[in-house]
């Protein structure tokens, strides 16, 4: 694993503390060595807090360049061991916690009443230093922070090694070696039942997922045992096969499985449902025979991006990158790559998409058919690439590799026609070629733009000193992009974006000043930056720029208030003014969930919309016309078109492909996939399937089925698109699964709830749209059965009704509740299909023979007029039988009564049954109007 130390932070600090000092009589003070027994990060107020064993805690503040102590709480009762911080991310100004436990088996909770304006109250006198608190005056601080115990004293007879805090149901989960109160689960305020598991020679390690209601924990008797939370009784099974004492246990989710790390080196993985062992792997670790001493952080597991676990040790770290799962949901699964992949581009005139892998492999696609073209093994050897790009002529593929290599490639046959080597061993981020200029500029983690001289004879090519501009960046320059006909951008980790000129190599505009670095790094000893997503932000409080783009069109017109410049930070949206006031216009979260950031991103030629895709695998469609500009002043956030869950693990490249048959998006993800879709949202197919697609036919699109469907993987949280089907059957299809389905949610991510009113331009070509708008009785957009959507037909009576925009419409709470609401809705659909298919009923031929007539068709008729019968109507022989005969019953010949004669047997006995002799020989019935 490539990792270098970025910071080292002294924890005793130069000033003597009387808690530090040992003291004898006659002689001098000496220092007492300190242990670091735990540590965390309070990520809402920038702090890292340090506890040692000489009963102190340290608070060092991280937003400054050099991190500084900035509290100290001493005497304390006793030695801290281990904590845990938890703060409302929706939030982050809200009370926290800080919860620890000690030696004696307490545990203690710090309760930050408001964060943000300061963790302890400022000292009323003027000191040096830090500001040293003693926990003896710790009530002085009472506006500030509140110190709690929980159960009022020991929870545990012995120390405790692990803390836990549970958000969801403000529980509190420790563990110790002792053997009556092994593990503890106890509700923070009290008023819940607590729950105490009993293990033999206690518990080491536990970790817990609330996803799958599990607890693993690892003891000194070499097992390990998965718990129900709610069944303290015993363990639901037992992992055996350790010879030593366990340290440390983690769940994997998305996996199923448990890690579980020994004393003697040894790591196994088990397998949560079928509580088998996976694999066994005995570590080598770089000192010799000796087996290394391992502190409180032995396992990490690395989610976002790259899927990894981490062993820690004191001396040094190993990593294991975990491969693609094999069980039977996957088995069927296509994949584009063998290794995750990185980057991708595509040439408009061949209609061909390149995309490069981890495995130093690139291939070229078709995306008419999405068959295999070519396939390009061991580019760079071992050396992953890292990005690519077509040269304006649209002849070659260059690609770049983390060891500061480019390669120059003729992508119809194959051949490498040259090298560029780096000059220095570091990331390649980006690559701009001018076939005209003879001249390519690359940059990367050297922190500076590399020219190349195009030599025509040459093979290989060295960098030339002639970047006029100078070495500028102070950091590692991550993204790169190009605005024709002179504009080139950069973006480096600092937060730093400068736009230079290409033609006079100089700073057109910067934004964001870079800081120095801060850490030493020598040649390439740290992960991809694609790894970067669990950094924090950096000392000049600017987060790490993923990606930039240019708004090409808003460049030609030259706008002075329009920004022509998008970069992706932190999972948010920021657009630069160039021509202008050299500022930032505006900002909005494009990553569909809290915490992700966006590493791809792109758009269309016109500059209409922003595609996104984050590190969770969703991809979101943004409309940004009139963002930033001048006929938008108020800046209101885009409307976010159409969003879906389209990878499992993270989108790393984008590319925008206007075609004669539509737009399409590409989509490359660290999940080994490369994958089309339409512009809504419609899943067309995955580059490598057995089946080929055709762009000119609808029909041999996967819609609407969605990827992990159509391989057959565990389907994740899915967002469908807001946009409408192509036909009414996969409308009426869609729609009907999705409220049939049992996971079916109306409290799920979902796009917007109003649906857009895109105009047909928009949407390409033939394509007739109908808006749909929600009733005046339901402002919120909520539906409800008073709430019916209006259609407003703007095209032909057989074009799609836009119903899939009111099912994506958020569905609050109902009185009759959210089952009722979903059975309404689904009624409500059958009954517009229906409509649909009879409601152009030709009337004049339905009522042909006076019977044959549709119930919608029925509406059509006209008003029923009065009609006057004659009195001398012809009697058929069973009226005559009957005695039936007419009469007037009033001056209006309209109306007419019918009159019989019963018969006197039959009246007799009708007489004896009545209680009231009301009954009459005539019964009257009138003709309806």
């Amino acid at each position: 694993m490539n990792m270098e130390l970025q910071k080292s932070v002294p924890v005793c600090d130069s000033q003597p503390t009387p808690s530090v000092q040992t003291f004898q009589a006659g002689a001098t003070p000496r220092k007492q060595r300190l242990w670091i027994t735990d540590m965390c990060v309070m990520e809402n107020v920038n702090k890292l807090v340090i506890t040692t064993t000489s009963r102190e805690m340290f608070f060092y503040d991280m937003s400054t360049k050099t991190y500084s102590v900035q509290f100290l709480l001493f005497e304390l009762e006793y030695v801290p061991l281990c904590m845990t911080y938890w703060y409302n991310k929706s939030d982050p100004g809200a009370r926290s916690f800080l919860i620890f436990g000690d030696d004696s088996g307490c545990l203690h909770i710090f309760n930050f009443l408001q964060p943000n304006k300061g963790l302890f109250e400022s000292p009323t006198k003027k000191q040096e230093g830090y500001l040293k608190i003693n926990m003896k005056d710790l009530s002085d601080h009472s506006l500030k922070v509140h110190h709690t115990l929980c159960m009022g004293g020991p929870v545990h007879s012995d120390w405790v090694r692990k803390v836990v805090y549970i958000p969801e149901t403000d529980y509190i989960l420790s563990c110790s070696s002792s053997s009556e109160q092994s593990m503890v689960l106890q509700d923070r305020l009290k008023k819940k039942k607590n729950y105490i598991y009993k293990v033999r020679k206690g518990i080491n390690c536990f970790d817990f997922n609330k996803h799958l209601n599990i607890i693993a924990t690892g003891s000194t008797d070499h097992t390990v045992r998965l718990w129900n939370p709610y069944v303290e009784s015993k363990p639901t099974a037992l992992l055996k096969g350790h010879q030593t004492s366990i340290l440390d246990v983690a769940i994997h989710e998305s996996a199923g499985q448990v890690f579980s790390y020994s004393m003697d080196v040894v790591l196994k993985v088990y397998d949560i449902k079928e509580h088998t062992c996976l694999q066994t792997v005995i570590l080598k670790f770089p000192r010799g025979s000796r087996v290394p001493d391992h502190g409180p952080f032995v396992l990490h597991i690395q989610k976002k991006v790259t899927s990894a676990l981490i062993v820690c040790s004191n001396d040094c770290m190993a990593e294991f990158r975990m491969g693609n799962r094999t069980n039977n949901s996957q088995v069927k699964a296509v994949q584009s790559h063998a290794k995750p992949t990185s980057c991708c581009a595509y040439s408009p005139q061949t209609h061909q998409i390149m995309t490069g892998c981890e495995g130093s492999v690139v291939t070229v696609w078709d995306i008419n058919t999405g068959a295999k073209m070519l396939k390009l093994s061991n580019t760079h050897g071992k050396q992953e690439i890292t990005c690519m790009s077509i040269d304006t002529g649209g002849k070659r593929l260059l690609t770049g590799a983390r060891n500061g290599n480019v390669k120059v490639w003729n992508f119809n046959n194959g051949h490498c026609l040259k090298k560029l080597e780096g000059l220095v061993e570091a990331e390649v981020t980006g690559i701009l070629a001018f076939s005209e200029k003879s001249v390519i500029y690359t940059a990367g983690w050297n922190k500076c733009i590399n020219v190349y001289r195009d030599d025509n004879d040459a093979f290989y090519l060295r960098p030339q000193p002639e970047w006029r501009g100078g070495n500028v960046h102070k950091d590692d320059i991550l993204t790169t992009a190009y605005c024709p006909p002179n504009l080139l951008a950069t973006a480096s980790f600092d937060g730093e974006i400068i736009v230079w000129s290409t033609e006079t190599q100089k700073i057109f505009r910067r934004f964001r000043s870079g800081s120095k670095p801060v850490r030493h790094r020598g040649g390439n000893k740290r992960p991809s930056s694609r790894a970067y997503q669990d950094r924090p932000a950096n000392n000049n409080g600017a987060s790490p720029v993923d990606k930039v783009v240019f708004l090409e069109e808003r460049v030609k017109e030259r706008r002075n208030e329009d920004c022509m410049l998008v970069s992706s930070e932190s999972g948010y949206a920021f657009f630069w003014n160039i021509y202008g006031v050299a500022q930032c216009g505006g900002s909005f979260q494009t990553a569909c969930r809290d915490g992700e950031s966006v590493l791809a991103m792109c758009t269309d030629n016109q500059n209409k919309r922003l595609v996104c895709g984050d590190t969770a695998g969703y991809i979101a469609v943004y409309d940004i016309r009139n963002y930033c500009t001048v006929n938008n002043k108020k800046n209101t956030t885009p409307r976010r078109l159409t969003a879906w869950h389209g990878h499992c693990a993270a989108v790393t490249a984008l590319e925008h492909i206007e075609h004669e048959h539509g737009l399409f998006l590409v989509s490359c993800s660290t999940d080994c996939t490369v994958r089309m879709w339409t512009v809504h949202g419609h899943f067309i197919g995955t580059f490598g399937q057995d089946i080929p697609w055709s762009l000119a036919d609808r029909n041999t699109f996967k819609y609407p089925q969605t990827p992990f469907e159509a391989e057959g993987i565990t389907p994740p949280t899915y967002i469908p698109s807001i946009d409408g089907p192509a036909s009414r059957s996969e409308l009426a299809k869609s729609a009907m699964d999705r409220l049939q389905s049992p996971e079916h949610d109306s409290s799920a991510v979902s796009p917007d709830t109003d649906p857009p009113s895109l105009t047909p331009d928009y949407l390409g070509p033939d394509r007739g749209e109908k808006e749909v708008q929600q009733s005046e009785s339901s402002p919120s957009g909520v539906m409800s059965p008073l709430a019916i959507p209006k259609i407003v037909d703007r095209s032909e009576p057989w074009e799609t009704k836009d119903l899939e925009s009111w099912l994506n419409t958020t569905t609050g709470s109902t009185i009759l509740g959210e089952s009722w609401d979903r059975v309404y809705r689904k009624r409500m659909i059958t009954r517009q299909e229906r409509r649909h298919a009879v409601g152009t009923t030709d009337t004049k031929l339905a009522l042909r023979f006076g019977h044959h007539c549709s119930p919608f068709a029925a509406l059509a008729t006209p008003v029923m007029t009065d009609v006057a019968i004659p009195k001398d109507l012809p009697k058929t022989p069973r009226m005559l039988s009957n005695n039936y005969g007419f009469e007037a019953a009033s001056d209006n010949p309209k109306k007419l009564t019918i009159r019989f004669t019963p018969d006197p047997i039959v009246q007799a006995v009708a007489k004896k049954s009545m209680t009231h002799n009301q009954s009459r020989p005539n019964s009257q019935v009138g003709l309806l109007k």
